[in-house]
């Protein structure tokens, strides 16, 4: 029997209950008596487009009553809110002995956007949609449909006529534009990949936001254009309020940055260069199907555009809470616009890369990325070792 006086306070205290935390089905969150989760234990790492998301915590297990298992599915949600606040699987887990004959439990989770590299397309070697026009959206939902896992749910949902993303259309269609019809030849490829090489193929001139929404939708939409209906709720934040950004790094990253590019396709094209003059290394692109000049200018600006000099930021934001509802939420991908004359950001715009949120009684505390990721060779390790685990 549990005995109530060395229960911790931390999580006896939640009333009334605004959270749930589900593993493999089990409310952890706090059931009186039983078990619970000390809210500022909770560390959500929100990753946008490109990045996968993370979810650390501490059960309170007085009675060792919890039992976790490979492979259970972790969902978080705000239930005042009602929306999903995580959504993947647990990672690791590693018991303490605690409260006299119970333990704590301190839990890792990997977020659903980790299905991107599980998934494998074992042969696409079938052409793309034929001469013409057709739906980017179309596409990806046909790649969806052809990739495998085991014991894996995945949704792709119709798209929205106007190519908007959204919760109950999370597959935008983005512009239609020509398809080139050529092949793909690809064997035993993530999902993430075969999107990617996808849209290389039939040369969409924008880069494409995918990813996989705590809904468990796949959503795709075009960077810097066509935020997601759910997701552009603008957050402004500025030394004259009324949101302020508290702890404010605003970095220019120029290190090695080419200013000219040779492109390597069945003879060698340029240099090409971004007319700057700035001493940097050359780039090379090397690539045997391109075989005219034009294309090799195509190639070469896309990749001097994508390897500019880059803005990566992050700041603080204490006791907040999104005001988002279903239909209007903030999020990665959402626009942003910084004004911070000290840090030479006058109305900066840009989107919202990434999101840090630790939890409170009082709300919630918000680090938020732009721009692109922090530097962290943590980061970077739990990367790799994820990509290699997987």
């Amino acid at each position: 029997m549990v005995v109530a006086g060395v229960l911790p306070s931390a999580w006896l205290a939640h009333s009334p209950q605004t959270k749930q935390l589900t593993i493999g089905g089990l409310d952890v969150w706090n059931k009186p008596g039983a078990y619970g989760v000390p809210v500022d234990s909770v560390v959500l790492a929100e990753a946008g487009p490109g990045a996968i998301s993370a979810l650390d915590f501490t059960i309170d297990d007085p009675g060792s009553l919890v039992v976790l298992a490979e492979g259970q599915e972790v969902i978080f949600t705000d239930l005042v809110s009602g929306l999903p606040l995580f959504r993947g699987y647990l990672q690791d887990w590693a018991y303490l002995p605690a409260f006299g004959t119970g333990r704590s439990i301190e839990v890792k989770c990997i977020g659903i956007e980790a299905l991107l590299d599980w998934l494998i397309i074992p042969s696409l070697d079938t052409p793309l949609p034929g001469a013409g026009t057709g739906s980017i959206g179309s596409l990806v939902q046909t790649l969806c449909s052809m990739a495998i896992g085991i014991g894996v749910p995945l949704q792709w949902g119709s798209a929205d006529a106007g190519g908007f993303s959204r919760y109950d259309f999370p597959v935008a269609a983005l512009a239609f534009c020509p398809l080139t019809g050529a092949t793909l030849h690809r064997k035993g490829v993530t999902l993430r990949a075969a999107v990617g090489a996808a849209l290389g193929v039939i040369g969409y001139p924008r880069a494409a936001s995918l990813t996989i929404d705590f809904y468990g939708n796949v959503r795709l939409w075009a960077a810097s254009l066509l935020v997601p209906d759910d997701y552009d709720t603008a957050l402004t934040v500025s030394t004259a309020g009324p949101v302020r950004a508290e702890y404010l790094r605003h970095e220019t990253d120029a290190t090695a940055v080419p200013h000219q590019v040779i492109v390597a396709g069945d003879i060698s094209y340029g240099p090409y260069t971004d007319g700057t003059g700035i001493p940097g290394p050359t780039g090379v692109i090397n690539d045997s199907a391109i075989v005219t000049p034009a294309a090799a200018r195509d190639a070469a600006t896309q990749y001097l555009a994508e390897m500019a000099a880059s803005i990566r930021a992050e700041f603080r934001l204490e006791s907040y809470t999104n005001p988002g509802t279903l239909t209007a939420q903030q999020r990665p991908g959402t626009p942003l616009v910084v004004t911070d004359a000290q840090v030479g950001a006058a109305a900066f715009a840009t989107y919202i890369a990434s999101i840090e949120k630790t939890f409170t009684d009082a709300g919630e505390d918000w680090t938020v990325g732009y721009g692109g990721h922090p530097a962290s060779a943590t980061r970077k390790l739990r990367q790799l070792t994820r990509d290699v685990l997987s």
